[in-house]
Order: structure tokens, then C-alpha cells, then sequence
């Protein structure tokens, strides 16, 4: 199912935006670095073959923008960057409507949000459009709920701790399962992954999800953006830890199956 690989690929894209942004940069920066040289072999000035390179590649910044709206991005950081700024806000809530009355229009056969930020904007857009809505923490939640009754949900974005807590809740109520549900925001992570400090994310992480899992059954980890740590907070916690992007996925999978 070649449609299933492109979704992986685009949540993998999304896990790692930061990197494939860098590594875009980067070629960008050999492309004009070989056009350059090429001018420079065909006799024109070094001080005037930068110029000459630009002309014949085209404009880096006007390139970078097509890249992110061929991706997707575009429209995705613009509504992170809101919820970060503002929260959840009838203005996110409509934005996030138009997403998926488009998708429906488009003929899609199911709309797969993957952002945690927006769960209670997509909640109305369930009730607007006719196709069904998956969000990508709902296999994730839904599994926490089943293997544990206490449960750690492990943040890093402060918007993401009310929207996170409450689809776990929403899920153990829809499984008639009693569960105490803890959320934790973890201080400074986002910002080191911003500043560009995987490494320092990834420690914080790493600590506050371990120092979680003594007090509860069964880790969350939120946000798309902590998945590649899962394996190794489960073995240093004992305790079972969760991811949403490949829980996601095969829950699609599983949907589209010829006896799903």
C-alpha cells in the first residue's frame, strides 16, 4: 500500500522536520557552491560568479518555501506557532475545520491530524465533516488505557498537557476503565529543541519520564517529537512506554486491511 508508506514517511518527515530542514540547507548550499564553481571555470570573476550562481539556481529562500509547502509544512508550523502563542482559540478551531472540510472534499476516506495541540479543535471538526477523524494520539491513548490505571503522560510543550491528559481520560472512559491520569510538563525541553540541542531535549526527557514511571503503570510520551526515545525509557523505567507515530500507523493499516 504505497499511500500507507507515504504517510510514515511524512509523520518520519514531521518527527524529524528540524534535520530534514538542515539537510535541505545544506544542498541548497552545495548546488550554489557547484554553479558557483562552474562560472568559475567558464572565466567568470570570482567576485562575480556568487552573482552568476545565484541567477541560474534561483532564489534559496523562495525554494525553501515551495519545499515546505510541497511537504506540508506550511500550514502545519503556522498552526503550531498559534496554539504555542495562544492556546486553543476559535480561530484554531475554524482553521482546523477548513482542514478537514478541504480533506473531505477532496475525497479523502479518513483525515489523520498529527498534531496533540489541537485535539479539542478537531473534536468539532468530527461533527462538521461526514469522513472519519483519527487523531494520532487516539491508538496511543486508547492502548495506555488498556495497560495501566495509572498512567503518566509525559509533555514538553505546555499547550499539549490539557489536550493529552484529556484523550487518555476520554479513551479509559469510552473502555469503562478507572484510571488516575498524571501529566507532566517537562521545563525546557521544547526550548532546547528549538535552539537546535537534540541532546539536551533528549536528556530532560529522559529523566522526567523515568522519574514518572515509579509512581505510575504505563508512559506516555505525547508528542510525536519524543518517539524515538521510547525504547530506551521502557527499558531503563520497566514499565510499558508509548508512542504515537507508529501506533498511528498501524492503526490506519489495520482500518484499510482487506477484512478491517
Amino acid at each position: 500500500m504505497n499511500w500507507l508508506g507515504e504517510l510514515a514517511r511524512r509523520i518520519g518527515m514531521l518527527l524529524h522536520r528540524d534535520q530534514v530542514a538542515d539537510e535541505l540547507q545544506e544542498e541548497i548550499h552545495l548546488h550554489l557552491d557547484l554553479r558557483r564553481q562552474e562560472q568559475v571555470e567558464a572565466g567568470v570573476a570570482t567576485s562575480d560568479a556568487v552573482a552568476a550562481a545565484r541567477r541560474r539556481f534561483g532564489n534559496p529562500t523562495l525554494l525553501r518555501e515551495r519545499s515546505y509547502t510541497a511537504w506540508g509544512w506550511s500550514w502545519l508550523e503556522s498552526l503550531l506557532q498559534d496554539v504555542m502563542r495562544h492556546g486553543q482559540s476559535a480561530n484554531i478551531t475554524r482553521r482546523i475545520v477548513s482542514f478537514a472540510e478541504r480533506a473531505e472534499d477532496a475525497g479523502a476516506d479518513l483525515i489523520v491530524f498529527t498534531c496533540s495541540s489541537t485535539s479539542p479543535g478537531i473534536d468539532v471538526a468530527r461533527q462538521t465533516v461526514g469522513v472519519p477523524i483519527l487523531k494520532i494520539d487516539d491508538p496511543m491513548a486508547a492502548k495506555a488505557s488498556q495497560l495501566g490505571k495509572r498512567i503518566g503522560v509525559v509533555c514538553t510543550a505546555n499547550s499539549t498537557v490539557g489536550p493529552s491528559t484529556e484523550i487518555v481520560r476520554t479513551h479509559a472512559r469510552e473502555q469503562k476503565r478507572d484510571v488516575q491520569v498524571e501529566g507532566l510538563l517537562v521545563e525546557g525541553a521544547f526550548q532546547a529543541l528549538a535552539a537546535g540541542n537534540r541532546d539536551e531535549h533528549d536528556r530532560l526527557v529522559r529523566e522526567a519520564a523515568i522519574a514518572l514511571a515509579k509512581r505510575c503503570d504505563v508512559i506516555v510520551l505525547a508528542q510525536a517529537s519524543m518517539a524515538h526515545l521510547e525504547a530506551a525509557i521502557a527499558a531503563a523505567a520497566n514499565v510499558p512506554v508509548l508512542s504515537s507515530p507508529r501506533l498511528c500507523v498501524q492503526a490506519v493499516a489495520e482500518r484499510f486491511a482487506p477484512n478491517g
